[in-house]
């Protein structure tokens, strides 16, 4: 499996997240700049996959962001904190 990171616009990024074989064969996750301390109207969409998924139709002339590293640290970050969070609020 391979993460593929994307800034799209947010109608595109939703289509993506809901589309049947995306679900059935990968998984994909929309966030807002914002959540992610990030600027830009754009949604990040972070799409996790086996490469002939992102042979799909719904994938054409898409190319992934420049600081796809960065987001997935965010991402990380984020999961993490959302993490310990749950485990303080049962500890």
């Amino acid at each position: 499996m391979e993460t593929r990171v994307y800034r799209i616009p947010t109608a595109k990024a939703v289509k993506i997240v809901e589309d049947e074989d995306v679900k059935r064969y990968g998984e994909a996750k929309r966030y807002e700049p914002a959540a992610l301390d990030l600027k830009g109207d754009d949604a990040i969409l972070a799409v996790k996959g086996a490469p002939d998924l992102f042979k799909k139709e719904i994938f054409e002339g898409l190319e992934e962001t420049k600081d796809k590293e960065l987001i997935l640290k965010k991402i990380e970050e984020m999961s993490q904190s959302a993490a310990s969070g749950i485990g303080n609020l049962f500890g």
